[in-house]
């Protein structure tokens, strides 16, 4: 079995920098580093019908906006609606089971509890 001796020499075009602060440095230039997408379970409040209605989104600005547009078939009734409640999360699913554990209560005074930012009341 013969073995090609310019395979064998061949060296690594991988270069490993002696210090990690340089090699990010020459990684940020071949990779784009793209940050999380964030998702909130956010709470509003109509002062025209005094309901609150709950839900979730990765822009709640844009979200409040649509609603208030009465492009929203379920808040378009309620108009003007505000923000009075939002919790952060790392990722959609996370958000979307807060939003039902919150409607699935059917508690208004669980809602103004999490508003007042008080303990939530127990199941």
């Amino acid at each position: 079995m013969k073995i090609n001796k310019s395979l064998s020499r061949r060296r690594s075009r991988v270069r490993v920098s002696s210090t990690p602060q340089k090699s990010l440095e020459y990684l940020q230039g071949f990779f784009h580093f793209k940050p999380a997408m964030r998702f909130y379970t956010y709470i509003l409040k109509s002062s025209k019908t005094d309901k609150y209605y709950t839900g979730y989104s990765s822009d709640v600005e844009s979200r409040i906006i649509k609603h208030n547009s009465g492009n929203s078939r379920s808040t378009k009734s309620g108009i003007p609606w505000k923000l009075v409640y939002f919790e952060e999360f790392e990722d959609k699913l996370s958000a979307i089971k807060r939003e039902n554990d919150i409607k699935k209560r059917k508690s208004r005074k669980y809602i103004e509890n999490l508003i007042a930012g008080g303990r939530p009341v127990p199941k």
